[in-house]
């Protein structure tokens, strides 16, 4: 009789990691090219703000299915020729060297790759919460690293792409520009990974319920705020600005000073015989001597006082060994406050030749408390939460802009006036005059091309609005620096272990 045949066990194989596909680099090359066009049109200074949640998910996705190395080149690539959009903004408006440039494109770009490396390496090996994690956290950290020690503050934060989609504005309300950054980025490395997932059959229903929490958390409160009753003084605020002869005015020649004043003046009787309460100026609308200083307060003063409203004039002080960029607070009865002087100064342009100031400045109303700044102060969250906690409903700012940065400047400063729970009235040379509440919403804009004068009449409500962000601080800036450790920290810790399947 014949014995049976042996029967010899079957060893099922470990499962070993997924080759990338035959066609992954090309499909990455494709994923960065098509990045690079969502960065250009949706993370410059004039952005498109549904494209800034597009931009990162084809990298990342494509980042997925190939080495580290070739995500990392990928991403930073896509980055970089996407930042080119600003090429001609930093070259001849700002008049940057070519390797200042390169290094201003390329900094970013770096970082990113970087974040979506960390995410990759976390994902691919099943970590995907951490990984989810990981990618805004890293980012943020970058953003907050900027934030405390860039001399232009919070330029470039991916939260001002946001400005016009307003419920996600709100979040600055709680976490100021950080948080938004956060967001808007979880979701797009979530979407991302929702897609590897279901490609891979993996558990894809979960990362998406955490997508979908994290996008109807954030637009909800939005809504929430925005439709929140609306209380407060209304104060009728005029805005006047001129572009030509801006620049030749600086010089200190006592004519020409004199004539720029006096005709500003004029606007100012316009503006208030249709009942202005307030008018904001530009910034540094003439340079002055010491000697013609009283004259030229003079005729600031005498059409506050023949209008009955509070006057805010930016001017250049010169004579001193550096001159200071100051804004004059001219009351109804023609008295002047103490100067407020500009604390941040551009880099170059004004750091060289100018005086940084110190101290705030505030006007007390009747019913009300109304504080003051100049231009790129509001590029830095610090000096608005400084007014913030004096209970300022109203920031007045003089302000001058560069022409193609008008836009993303100006909203720059209205997300302060998020954060801080009042209401802005900026008013720009070359620029946009612009009047927003503390919700971010864009009460009045007008051109400061217009000519000869652009002249602004706005209703704006006045009230401090006590935010989370106003008590907490940067909150997410050392929250996201400790996850992205710890994200680091797993990474360095799974890759002693076997793939998660």
């Amino acid at each position: 009789m014949t014995a049976p045949p042996t029967q010899v066990p079957q060893h099922k194989p470990e499962r070993a990691s997924p080759a990338p596909p035959a066609g992954a680099p090309a499909a990455a090359i494709a994923a960065a090219l098509l990045s690079a066009a969502l960065v250009w049109f949706g993370m410059g200074l004039h952005p498109a703000w549904p494209l800034a949640w597009l931009a990162p998910i084809p990298i990342l996705l494509a980042g997925f299915t190939v080495r580290g190395w070739a995500c990392f080149l990928c991403a930073a690539t896509a980055v970089a020729l996407g930042g080119l959009s600003s090429w001609t903004y930093l070259s001849e408006v700002i008049r940057l060297p070519w390797f200042v440039i390169a290094a201003v494109l390329l900094l970013p770009a770096v970082i990113f790759a970087l974040c979506a490396v960390l995410a990759r390496a976390l994902i691919v090996r099943g970590d995907v919460l951490w990984g989810l994690i990981a990618f805004p956290s890293a980012w943020v950290t970058f953003e907050y690293l900027g934030l405390l020690f860039s001399p232009n503050g919070t330029f470039g934060s991916i939260a001002y792409t946001q400005s016009d989609f307003l419920p996600i504005v709100q979040l600055a309300a709680v976490g100021g520009v950080l948080l938004v950054s956060f967001v808007v980025l979880f979701v797009a490395v979530a979407a991302a990974a929702t897609v590897y997932q279901r490609l891979r059959g993996g558990r894809w229903r979960m990362t998406l319920a955490a997508l979908v929490a994290v996008l109807a958390g954030a637009c909800g409160y939005g809504l929430l705020r925005l439709n929140a009753p609306i209380a407060g003084e209304r104060i009728e605020v005029g805005q006047i600005a001129q572009d030509a002869g801006h620049v030749k005015s600086l010089d200190g020649d006592p004519d020409l000073t004199r004539s720029v004043i006096a005709g500003y003046a004029r606007q100012v009787d316009a503006v208030g015989a249709r009942g202005a309460r307030i008018v904001v100026l530009p910034e540094e609308v003439a340079g002055v001597q010491p000697q013609d200083l009283g004259q030229v307060e003079e005729i600031v003063a005498n059409a506050a006082r023949r209008n009955h409203l509070t006057l805010i004039a930016g001017l250049r002080l010169l004579g001193t060994p550096k001159g200071q960029n100051v804004a004059l607070v001219f009351r109804p009865d023609g008295a002047v406050l103490r100067p407020y002087q500009k604390h941040h100064l551009v880099p170059v342009w004004e750091s060289e030749r100018l005086e940084a100031g110190t101290g705030i400045l505030l006007v007390d109303d009747t019913a009300s408390r109304w504080g003051v700044q100049i231009c790129k102060d509001l590029d830095f969250p610090d000096l608005s939460a400084t007014y913030g906690r004096e209970r300022t409903g109203l920031m007045l700012v003089p302000a001058w802009d560069f022409g193609d940065d008008a836009w993303m400047h100006s909203r720059m400063a209205v997300m302060r006036g998020v954060e801080q729970g009042f209401s802005i009235v900026r008013t720009a040379a070359d620029g946009l005059l612009t009047v927003s509440d503390d919700r971010g919403r864009i009460l009045a804009q007008l051109d400061s091309g217009t000519v000869p004068f652009a002249l602004g009449l706005s209703e704006v409500r006045v009230q401090r609005d006590a935010t989370p962000y106003g008590a907490w601080g940067d909150w997410p800036g050392p929250v996201c620096v400790a996850l992205t450790l710890m994200a680091l920290a797993r990474l360095s810790l799974s890759a002693l272990g076997p793939r998660k399947t």
